[in-house]
């Protein structure tokens, strides 16, 4: 089974002072599946209440039909107007310190009348997860999507006398540089998004000057310039 993209660092963060309230914000509509907490001892009997921020999903959404350009015309979610949701999850899995915390059907308790939408995803621009009372505090959370992803290589050749640029990687995981006579190594693991997902992966280079247009040259360093005296 592909390793699906977690989606959490990619998120601004609002948590509560406390710790105990755990808000994710994206800056684009996001599809989640699955949230994984880990906690340094066992985790806690009862699942956390988790909560997406709504309005006009699901009763307006992009389908694929909307794919050629349509969907600009339907409403969208925005992080300012709308309301929390309770979500209906459940245990998906518990072993040791993990705790995997799923989502039922959407039509199940949420939105009955949505009979022929009984996805087991959430779409939402922000995600509340809030901790039992009494819960440890997790050392670590992912949210995944769906999206599957690979392991890509690529080359840079930069000039000779270029820095060695910062490599960034949004909605991916960067694993691996190294650099040689060649050029950057890069090993990045990629999302491999579908048609109406938000989750396709952006390399950024930072530090790396722009190529020139043909037939302009770089400028001459001071003191080696040609003109006359």
């Amino acid at each position: 089974m592909p390793r699906t993209l977690d989606i959490g660092p990619f998120a601004y963060r609002d948590d509560s002072p406390d710790g105990r309230t755990l808000v994710f914000r994206w800056e684009e509509p996001r599809d989640i599946h699955r949230i994984v907490l880990q906690f340094a001892a066992a985790a806690p009997a009862e699942l956390p209440t988790v909560e997406y921020w709504r309005s006009h999903w699901p009763g307006q959404r992009v389908t694929l039909a909307d794919a050629g350009g349509r969907a600009g015309w339907k409403p969208r979610d925005d992080w300012f107007n709308g309301e929390w949701q309770t979500a209906d999850v459940r245990q998906r899995s518990r072993r040791e310190g993990l705790l995997s915390v799923a989502f039922a059907p959407l039509s199940r308790l949420e939105f009955p009348e949505l009979a022929d939408y009984g996805v087991a995803f959430r779409q939402t621009l922000k995600l509340r997860v809030v901790l039992p009372d009494g819960s440890p505090l997790p050392a670590a959370v992912r949210i995944h999507s769906d999206t599957p992803t690979e392991l890509r290589r690529y080359l840079v050749e930069p000039c000779s006398d270029d820095p060695l640029p910062a490599v960034e990687a949004y909605n991916g995981e960067l694993e691996r540089v190294r650099h040689d006579r060649a050029g950057l190594h890069l090993a990045v693991r990629c999302a491999v998004p579908g048609p109406l997902s938000y989750d396709g992966t952006i390399v950024t280079l930072r530090g790396l000057r722009p190529p020139l247009p043909p037939g302009v040259r770089p400028p001459l360093p001071p003191g080696e310039g040609g003109g006359e005296g």
